[in-house]
């Protein structure tokens, strides 16, 4: 009866052709994208090299020595370690080539050009490529940002920023010349939320980011599009994101020091005023453990606070500036299919904004007309050429 070496070899040997199955998609990532295998390739090409060494080694202890219940282990371990690997490899060939074949429907671009946006204003270097994915997130193997598709279209474009706000978190070193040191975010940023794991503050982060990058348009795509507002409010120490009540705390309270000081009539103060006030309506529908208590809300205000004087002070380029008269223009524009001035050269952000503002004007009476949507893309499409 032949030993067990043959067959523990033989699975290694098979978990090494599927690593090089991942390293032949890659090399079509390279032919069809090349600027985002300039971004990904490397990370990847590397954790397969590494899980491939670790497999060969594994073979050849076993060849030599013998099978052990270690090396079962072992081989059980790195078989996790390919199902990631190969598992994000095709991934991100078959989200290239859904894109390359306009699957997308110029989604990913619109999102490329939001990101590059706000990435120019921080470092153009912490730009990201995005590819089409079942739900909005950055792979910590490749850097790349998948956006949900297909989703609500512009309406959920904003989305985006917070995926932006992961890169940041990750990657943004800045310089403190009065202590002269590097501040690394987690420092003051990332640690402080009440109640959350390290992933969850994360989210909280980054949902902060996003309004505080793109004003009311991130939180009105938060809290009408992704947000339940009869979810408990109660933390799971295991859940990756923070209970929906804790996120919408977030954006409402970030929105509130964003609109400190306008007056009251403002459209920018009164977009704000209005996301709050259906939100706060939804709820109301909602049982009672879907609610903050107010001493917890405050708890999450504090927190807020803290990271939005950060920002402020480290990144305070990146806030949104409302522009009233040019977001009237604008929104006057969307609601004819008509482009503003050309000479003026308008940002995604306040096309955006324009847009949600129409939107939670609209009534029942006077419905949202079917040409926003067509003229905010209109608008977009043509921010992204003066871009090029």
């Amino acid at each position: 009866m032949p030993g067990i070496a043959p067959v523990v070899l033989s699975r290694i040997e098979m978990e090494r052709a599927r690593l090089s199955s991942a390293r032949r998609a890659l090399d079509s990532v390279a032919d069809r994208a090349p600027r985002i295998a300039s971004v990904t390739a490397a990370k990847l090409v590397l954790a397969i090299g590494s899980t491939d060494d670790e497999l060969a080694k594994l073979a050849d202890r076993t060849r030599t020595r013998g099978v052990t219940l270690n090396r079962i282990e072992q081989v059980t371990k790195e078989t996790g370690a390919t199902d990631r690997v190969v598992r994000e490899a095709f991934a991100l060939a078959a989200g290239v080539l859904a894109r390359s074949q306009g699957l997308d429907g110029g989604a990913c671009a619109e999102a490329d050009s939001l990101i590059a946006e706000l990435a120019d204003i921080v470092d153009s270097s912490l730009a990201r490529p995005t590819i089409p994915g079942d739900t909005e997130f950055l792979h910590r193997a490749d850097d790349v940002i998948r956006r949900r598709l297909p989703d609500h279209g512009v309406w959920d474009l904003p989305v985006m920023a917070h995926e932006f706000g992961h890169v940041l978190s990750k990657h943004l070193h800045l310089y403190d010349p009065g202590d002269d040191r590097v501040v690394e975010l987690d420092e003051e940023v990332l640690a402080g939320w009440p109640e959350c794991s390290a992933s969850q503050a994360e989210e909280l982060f980054c949902d902060l980011l996003a309004c505080y990058a793109l004003g009311p348009s991130y939180a009105c795509a938060l809290l009408v599009h992704r947000l339940d507002p009869a979810a408990s409010a109660a933390t799971s120490p295991g859940a990756t994101h923070p209970p929906d009540a804790v996120r919408a705390a977030v954006a409402l309270g970030t929105l509130a020091l964003m609109t400190k000081g306008e007056p009251g009539n403002g459209r920018y103060r009164m977009t704000c005023d209005r996301i709050g006030a259906v939100w706060r309506e939804l709820q109301e529908l909602a049982p009672p453990e879907a609610r903050l208590t107010p001493e917890r809300e405050q708890d999450v205000r504090r927190q807020v606070g803290v990271v939005f004087d950060f920002l402020s002070h480290r990144i305070k380029p990146l806030r949104y500036d409302w522009r009233n008269g040019e977001i009237r223009e604008l929104a006057n524009a969307l609601k004819t299919s008509e482009l503003p001035d050309a000479s003026h050269r308008y940002r995604i952000r306040d096309v955006l904004n324009a847009a949600w503002m129409l939107r939670l004007n609209a009534t029942a009476a006077s419905p949202l007309q079917a040409q926003v949507e067509a003229g905010t893309r209109a608008r977009i499409g043509r921010t992204q050429e003066e871009g090029t």
